[in-house]
Order: C-alpha cells, then structure tokens, then sequence
C-alpha cells in the first residue's frame, strides 16, 4: 500500500509539474503573438514612430527572454534562448516589423513543437451561438462591428484592438486569439474571459477571426470546413 501511495503521489507530481510547464508555454506564446502583432505600431522605417508602444514592444522581447529562461531545462532550451536573444536584438535595432513577426512566428512554432501544445479545439465549437457571445462580452468595448468603437472603448487606454485590421489580423491565429481571450493583456482593458467554458472561447476565437477576412476567404473556410 506504501508503495502503492507513493507511485500515486509521483504521477499527481509528474502532472502537476507537466501543467506548470505547459501553462508557463502558452504564457510565452501569449508574449509572443503580442510582439508578432504589434510591433509594426511602434517602429516604421527603422525610425520609433510611437515611443510608448515601442517601449512596450521592449518590455515584451525581454520578457520572451525571461519566460524562456524560466521553461524547465531541456536539450532544446538553449537553441530557445538563442532565438530569443536574436529576437531581443532586433527589437533593439528597430528591424522592420516583418522581420520581427517572423522571428517571433519561428520562435512561437518552435515552442509548440517542443512542448506539445494544442492548438486546436479537440471538437466543433457552436459557431451559431458566437454572435451572442460576443455581444455580451465583447461588443462593448470592440463595438459591435469589431472596429473597437464600443461604448466603453473611449475610457480604455490603450484603445481596444481593431479587429478588422486586416494587416495586424493577419500575424493572429485561431490559437493566438484564444489565448487571448483565455488570459487577457495585462495593462489593457482586455480581461481574462475566465468565466466562459473552454470551448466557448474557441467559439469566439473563430467568430472574430472572421471580421477581417474577405469574402473570399470566408468562403474557402467554409468549403475546407464541410470537406472535413
């Protein structure tokens, strides 16, 4: 029985410690898509073009750093920290934004490699009850057409996202909009939207995802979702 004991509070360990890790990873990816997306804000031309986000931007490439410096040690962590220290120097060098959303896309894939992160929904969420969703949780400060014109978006600062923003849409996956809703931003107005159920969230994920998408898109993924 003792022994029996002690395997059984080994694996809880194990788990616990593997949830840890994984939490602390989709921490970094969230760090990551923020840099991806915003950067293109702060510097233009190689000239900073907003000094606040640009420190912003800083803040967040050290904290990539940090965050991977934090992951349990592994083989590949090294090869991690390399990519981050590139990443840290081209945000320092005021690269342009392309540059630093492919490092930080290279860097993002090579994390949900390492540490087996899903970034998917493991089934169909409701699409049709989205729009309700996002009336009620989000309307109010991104308006109700995305464009960041709610009722409370002028008391917000920074303002809330424009989700139409086709260009800054573009460096957004689905999984990257999930974590965000899933976690918030801090220093934002973008809360963690704890209290709706996982799959809720990856319903929302997939109805904003769609407000800068042409229609043309939008009728691609439709074909490619009823191919299977």
């Amino acid at each position: 029985m003792r022994i029996g004991f002690a395997v059984l509070m080994f694996m809880m360990s194990s788990l616990a410690a593997r949830a840890g890790e994984r939490a602390n990873a989709e921490n970094l990816l969230h760090t990551l898509d923020y840099l991806a997306a915003d950067y293109a804000g702060a510097v233009a031309n190689g000239q900073v073009i907003d000094a606040k986000e640009y420190a912003e931007q800083r803040e967040f490439a050290q904290r990539v750093a940090q965050q991977i410096a934090q992951l349990a040690p592994r083989p590949e962590q090294a090869a991690l920290r390399e990519q981050a220290q590139i990443l840290v120097s081209a945000v320092q060098a005021h690269q342009p934004a392309d540059t630093v959303a492919k490092l930080s896309n290279e860097l993002a894939a090579d994390v949900i490699d390492e540490f087996a992160i899903v970034v998917a929904p493991r089934t169909q969420p409701d699409l049709a009850a989205a729009p309700t969703l996002y009336a009620q949780n989000c309307a109010q400060c991104h308006g109700a057409s995305g464009v960041g014109d709610g009722e409370q978006a002028a008391r917000l600062s920074p303002p809330p996202a424009n989700l139409r923003d086709a260009a800054r849409q573009q460096q957004r996956s689905l999984y990257s909009l999930y974590n965000t809703i899933t976690r918030g931003v801090d220093g934002t107005g973008m809360l963690a939207f704890t209290q709706l159920t996982d799959m809720q969230r990856w319903a929302l994920a997939f109805y904003v995802s769609g407000f800068s998408a042409s229609p043309e898109q939008l009728q691609r993924g439709e074909q490619v979702m009823e191919s299977g």
